[in-house]
């Protein structure tokens, strides 16, 4: 049976984002929102999520990756579609203010 995934919170000096960043395992940082994934020497897939300098590190069985890959997948298939509408009505929007003589961000 697999083992059921680890969570905790930890301070901000549980994990080492400037070496994780050197070995490319930091998916993004940004100042106040970060998240790495990497393999660690029990076999387990880690995630390590940062908000406002409070870390959530969470460890994965493989199995337990495997259905996140797929629960991710899904979830991509969903949100495509909606972004790239959303996209599109921002740049109709756009268009319509420069027409218009106004400045869109």
């Amino acid at each position: 049976m697999a083992q059921k995934s680890k969570r905790r919170v930890i301070g901000d000096s549980g994990f080492d984002w400037d070496e994780a960043n050197e070995e490319g395992l930091v998916l993004f940082a940004y100042p106040l929102s970060k998240l790495a994934c990497f393999a660690n020497k029990s076999g387990e897939v880690v995630l390590v999520a940062e908000e406002c300098d409070r870390q959530v590190i969470s460890a994965f069985s493989v199995d337990e990756a495997l259905d996140l890959m797929q629960m991710l997948s899904d979830a991509i298939a969903v949100a495509e579609p909606l972004a790239m509408e959303r996209e599109a009505e921002y740049l109709a929007h756009c268009a319509v203010e420069k027409a218009m003589g106004e400045g869109c961000a």
